[in-house]
């Protein structure tokens, strides 16, 4: 099972971490089963010594993926029914308990709180049953949620053999009262509210008579037509020509047109086609185009001997097997459930060229014309349409979402598919118009990460910059951009950086992770300007970062070496250096080498050259592992000079 991260994971364990959630959900959409079709186990206590597997025995041994158990005396005969529910079909079983009634004794209670002391639905509570001549007491405790995603019933159900007596029963409040309650008949049921007498309750009589019987899973199909609500652009449709390959033209696409997919060796393909060609005429009629996608390249000669045979009088392609699996994954983003798609399949489109209805197995011309008058309907009109029931609706109509068309193609590892598909998507909702800013802005938004990770800056940056041209408010949306800019920085992508995440220079940017990412990129700036020799500026920029973030340290170290390096004859600056080294080592309990070093050579700008000769030995030290470094060697040679600097101990005597 996959473990949630307890603490902080690299890059790779995060990755595998979503990698098994993938796999998982994948699991879900394809109806798979989690255990493998093994069956639900059931142990019968022996005694404390332990326990027999009676699985089969007592008819829970089921091989569903099963999720909770409930006991309930749903019958209210004394004895324990079962209701289960299961991930996979049937997804609620009812097992009634038909156990002897002459085998059979029980008391069941049901505890009330006072709502003061105690809550009402007595929640923690503890009941004790003594039986005569029996030690120890069968104990039973009231509990909340006591499974998974279940809740047993409240009522108390104490089981013992008919010889058996009552002696009494003992309570203990969640509070911590006790009461005791006489004089109890076997077979009943009672009501015990906090504090008071116990109430014999008489349980109503059922009148639904549940019948057994075995479950039948039901026969699985691959014929289906799905109304879609929200309509999507069909996928690119790449064809095989005789001599090379091509993609069939956004405009050959527009519908009325139904786009069928089928092979010569398929025999429901055939009588498909055949009754296509048989109904030309009222086909034609109502305006309705057929393209035969011929989904088996390795039979193109076969397809059209069989094309000519029948005189399929409508237009024909070869699709590439890149179409048909992108079809597949089409479909696929429509539904919870990802079946593969079968042939023959079928898709009719409507005149902006978006699929209106998907068909799985073979379609009637009938059927076929009847959904014709889908294609002008609106969204709600659809809705209404698509399902057998009338209703009332709590929300508008949901509008199609393209990002789970390119879903399927990124879980694929097709991503410049998927890229190809949005930026279509994009293209075309802008020329139609109709789609909020937010939406069209979800869509640039994903096409400029995908492009970022496929090594495209460029493209990346107009997408991200399109986005944000549909909201400009969106913070998550200019860290995402300024983070592009500012992995490939030069002098002007590092201010392209700075004016998106501070649009306005005389507002202050106030969202953490922002001012943080904005820190970056004047520190960026300011190494810029230092690479330059403008180090009035670099300085200007330093300060900004350290401004923004008080924790960027390299910002500080740098300002600090511009002080020590640019006017030094200024104390001030000086001081100030000296002043920054300090705090920086401080801050890192003097476990940083860089910070050391820095010190040590303000230090001994301002003479001090014992204490930068005991900075320098401590960096030194952090670096002893690595004695043939650059840096321990440049170390060496700076405490060198420092103890050239030092005045020797000059020692007095009296004559």
């Amino acid at each position: 099972m996959s473990q949630s991260p307890v603490e902080p994971a690299s890059n790779n364990q995060a990755s595998s971490y979503r990698q098994g959630w993938a796999a998982l959900n994948q699991m879900l959409h394809e109806g798979k089963s989690f255990s493998g079709h093994e069956r639900n186990c059931a142990f019968l206590n022996l005694g404390g010594h332990s326990f027999a597997d009676v699985s089969g025995l007592v008819g829970l041994n089921f091989d569903e993926d099963g999720r909770t158990v409930v006991s309930t005396d749903w019958d209210f005969d004394g004895d324990l029914d079962l209701w289960t529910t299961a991930r996979t079909a049937p997804r609620l079983r009812f097992l009634k308990n038909n156990s002897s009634e002459e085998k059979k004794n029980f008391l069941s209670v049901r505890l009330v709180g006072n709502g003061v002391e105690s809550n009402r639905d007595a929640v923690g509570a503890i009941v004790e049953l003594y039986l005569e001549n029996v030690k120890p007491p069968l104990i039973r405790t009231v509990t909340a949620g006591d499974a998974f995603i279940s809740q047993n019933s409240q009522w108390l159900t104490f089981h013992f053999s008919p010889e058996q007596k009552i002696r009494n029963l003992t309570v203990y409040w969640p509070a911590g009262q006790k009461q005791v309650v006489d004089e109890l008949i076997t077979k009943s049921f009672y009501k015990i509210h906090q504090g008071k007498a116990a109430e014999m309750w008489i349980p109503p009589i059922r009148r639904i008579d549940m019948k057994s019987g075995l479950s039948k899973p039901s026969a699985s199909s691959e014929h289906s037509r799905t109304v879609l609500i929200g309509r999507l652009p069909m996928v690119p449709i790449q064809t095989k020509g005789e001599y090379s390959e091509s993609e069939l033209p956004k405009q050959s696409l527009k519908g009325p047109l139904l786009l069928n997919v089928w092979a010569p060796w398929c025999k429901p393909c055939v009588k498909e086609l055949s009754l296509w060609t048989q109904s030309e005429e009222i086909l034609r009629s109502a305006g309705l185009r057929i393209l035969a996608l011929n989904a088996d390249t390795s039979a193109i000669d076969s397809a059209q001997r069989l094309l000519r045979r029948l005189r399929f009088p409508f237009q024909s392609a070869h699709a590439l097997q890149r179409t048909v699996r992108s079809l597949d994954w089409f479909q696929r983003s429509f539904l919870d459930h990802w079946a593969p798609l079968p042939i023959p399949s079928s898709f009719l489109i409507d005149r902006q060229g978006d699929v209106a209805v998907i068909y799985k197995g073979p379609v009637s011309p009938e059927q076929v014309l009847k959904d014709m008058k889908l294609l002008d309907m609106s969204m709600s009109e659809r809705r209404e349409a698509a399902i057998p029931f009338a209703g009332k609706w709590l929300k508008p109509p949901r509008l199609p979402n393209p990002l789970l068309v390119n879903g399927q193609f990124v879980a694929h590892d097709a991503i410049s598919e998927g890229i190809t598909y949005l930026r279509r998507y994009l293209e075309s909702s802008e020329d139609r118009g109709g789609k909020s800013s937010d939406h069209l802005s979800k869509i640039a938004h994903t096409i400029g990460t995908l492009l970022s990770k496929s090594d495209n800056p460029s493209l990346a940056k107009s997408y991200l910059v399109k986005a944000l041209h549909f909201t400009p408010d969106q913070i998550d949306l200019r860290i995402e951009l300024a983070n592009l800019l500012l992995s490939y920085p030069s002098l002007n992508h590092i201010e392209e950086a700075i004016a998106v995440l501070k649009p306005d220079p005389k507002v202050q940017v106030t969202d953490p992770a922002s001012r943080r990412l904005l820190s970056w990129a004047f520190f960026l700036w300011g190494e810029s300007f230092q690479s330059s020799h403008q180090y009035q500026k670099a300085e200007q920029a330093f300060r900004q970062s350290i401004q923004l973030h008080p924790s960027q340290l390299k910002a500080a170290e740098k300002l600090a070496w511009l002080f020590v390096t640019q006017n030094p004859e200024q104390d001030q600056r000086k001081s100030n250096a000296l002043a920054i080294a300090e705090r920086l080592c401080a801050i890192t309990q003097h476990k940083n080498g860089d910070y050391l070093d820095l010190l040590a050579f303000i230090q001994a700008s301002h003479g001090q050259f014992e204490q930068a000769i005991r900075s320098m030995e401590e960096a030194q030290v952090l670096r002893a592992d690595a004695p043939d470094s650059k840096a321990f060697k440049e170390g060496k040679n700076w405490m060198d000079h420092f103890k050239k600097h030092l005045i020797p101990d000059l020692r007095f005597e009296s004559d």
